[in-house]
């Protein structure tokens, strides 16, 4: 199976600064050595404006055609990337939905749901939307990037305590699964989300501020809560044991600390899942 390892630093997801993209190669040194990447190069600085209640629209649409380009290119089997902002989802979750014909349990590790939609968003930022977006229930122009959209049925959100109330009552009316930071004390309700939805290829994206920010610096919107990464090892590490992983992500990390980024990778070996997966 071919894998590939891919850099992905777009910060136009969020737009109201650029410091996830030096934050993805902060994290991209972490991991770099003996580890050859694919980068898809993007705007470091342009002004954005807001179109159709995103702002950013136009420069978000043109990335993702370049990432998209570059995939079908590659046609990988399995994707590591190392994204900007959880609007770089896009790219590897559609691609691989599409690869496997649905056949893709996705676990978003996320403080947020990214379920709003251009009409519900109180930001405008497309990093609060890819999920939707994602579940076919999005912007007219970015969701042309998603040609077979995710089913309410493929998708838990895990970590989660910072929902808008739109996204609460999407949520609540599609049946997607919740689970919350106190429901991850072990690996079981994930693992049980896992088997409900019936997919044999699973893809896990890790929102940095999925963690505890006493525990962990540098996400771009942290919260409140959730679990430490000594927490998470078990449950990574579970998964990876249990499931064939395609795809794996880290994303909105707003840092240029190298030691905070230094412990993505080390989570990841204590894990057994690594970028070159197993």
């Amino acid at each position: 199976m071919k894998i590939l390892k891919l850099l992905y630093p777009e910060w136009q997801g969020f737009g109201a600064d650029n410091r996830a993209n030096q934050g993805a190669f902060t994290v991209h040194e972490a991991f770099s050595q003996g580890n050859k990447f694919v980068e898809i190069d993007v705007l470091q600085k342009e002004h954005l404006s807001v179109e159709g209640g995103i702002l950013g629209r136009s420069s978000i649409a043109k990335n993702s055609k370049q990432a998209f380009d570059r995939l079908n290119v590659e046609q990988p089997d399995k994707i590591f990337m190392i994204g900007g902002t959880c609007g770089s989802e896009i790219v590897p979750v559609a691609y691989l939905n599409q690869h496997y014909h649905r056949d893709l349990a996705v676990l978003w590790f996320d403080a947020h749901g990214d379920l709003n939609t251009p009409e519900s968003s109180p930001s405008g930022h497309f990093h609060g939307m890819v999920l939707r977006t994602l579940l076919g229930d999005g912007d007219q122009i970015l969701s042309k990037f998603v040609p077979y959209p995710l089913s309410p049925s493929q998708v838990t959100l895990a970590g989660v305590r910072d929902l808008d109330m739109s996204e609460l009552e999407y949520a609540s009316e599609e049946d997607i699964t919740i689970i919350s930071p106190d429901g991850l004390t072990d690996s079981r309700p994930v693992i049980a989300a896992v088997e409900r939805s019936g997919s044999s290829n699973l893809y896990i994206h890790v929102d940095l501020d999925f963690f505890n920010p006493g525990d962990f610096e540098g996400a771009q919107i942290p919260s409140s809560g959730g679990l430490t990464m000594e927490q998470f090892v078990p449950i990574l590490s579970d998964l990876n044991s249990r499931y064939k992983a395609v795809g794996l992500s880290v994303v909105e990390f707003a840092s240029i600390n190298p030691d905070m980024a230094a412990k993505i990778p080390a989570l990841f070996e204590k894990s057994g899942i690594t970028c070159q997966f197993r």
